[in-house]
């Protein structure tokens, strides 16, 4: 995976690393993708929160070299990441319209793929966790506000919806009541991938589960490197994406069914090193 960056201000300290990023990627996420980050790639505090923790089984996309490359708007550093083994989750999840023999080892190896997905997360939330300290209030707020202005702008445009297909006052009010649920019990800080949909989560049958795309991780931590994000971030998003890509990938209301229960379970069961 190669990324690109616009301006480095690595320096020992990680409080000194100013991280944001708007990526524009070609080709696949194996190793020979093209990324251009606004400022500094955000993978690089990632990676580096990751090699610190205590986890050594844990599996993350390693930063291998980096370079400077001059190009017609200015010159840009070049980050050679590790390719991920294998495939990301959502290609296991298109089963399509396989049947019989082939549906079910496709369905076994993805059971097997959202499982340790989910405790490959679990262990990130908790090894590398801040402990009982509460999350920062930026890191909640960031995305309680994004669901506020969105429903507020479903709200503002009703009028054209489709009479019967949502009901955009009470989504808001739903909203609003779990936007309060979690500022007031928003669980211990912790380091969030905070991009964790299933297709930044490769999986190799021998190999596990491998974390990809770290360029949003450092919002879940402070400038002295700390864990101050959201775990509800990462579960919530996995589970909606899946839930919301499954059925046009062939995935019928039993198999959702049963993948959502194999993730939550995951994320629940005590975390060891067998991934």
């Amino acid at each position: 995976m190669i990324a690109w960056l616009t301006r480095s201000r690595m320096q020992r300290d990680m409080d000194k690393v100013e991280l944001s990023t708007r990526r524009t990627q070609c080709g696949d996420r194996r190793g020979q993708g093209v990324q251009k980050p606004n400022n500094v790639c955000g993978r690089i505090i990632g990676d580096a929160a990751i090699s610190r923790a205590r986890c050594p089984r844990y599996r993350s996309a390693q930063l291998r070299a980096v370079a400077a490359a001059p190009q017609a708007e200015g010159v840009y550093g070049l980050l050679a990441m590790q390719a991920a083994p294998s495939q990301g989750i959502d290609k296991y999840m298109q089963l399509g319209a396989r049947a019989g023999l082939e549906r079910a080892a496709a369905h076994t190896q993805l059971q097997a793929a959202i499982q340790a997905a989910a405790q490959l997360l679990a262990r990130l939330h908790t090894q590398i966790g801040g402990g009982p300290v509460r999350p920062a209030s930026a890191a909640i707020e960031r995305f309680c506000t994004s669901l506020h202005d969105i429903t507020a702008k479903l709200v503002q445009h009703e009028h054209t919806l489709v009479l019967g297909t949502l009901d955009a006052r009470r989504l808001q009010e739903r909203s609003a009541e779990l936007i309060a649920a979690v500022q007031q019990q928003p669980g211990p800080a912790a380091l969030a991938h905070n991009d964790a949909h299933p297709g930044n989560i490769f999986y190799d049958p021998q190999q596990g589960a491998t974390l990809i795309g770290l360029a949003s991780m450092h919002q879940s931590m402070n400038a002295r490197g700390m864990p101050i994000g959201i775990t509800a971030r990462d579960t919530a998003y996995f589970a909606h994406t899946l839930a919301y890509f499954g059925p046009g990938w062939g995935m019928t209301a039993a198999e959702l069914g049963e993948f959502q229960t194999v993730f939550q379970l995951g994320i629940a069961l005590p975390k060891d090193d067998s991934i």
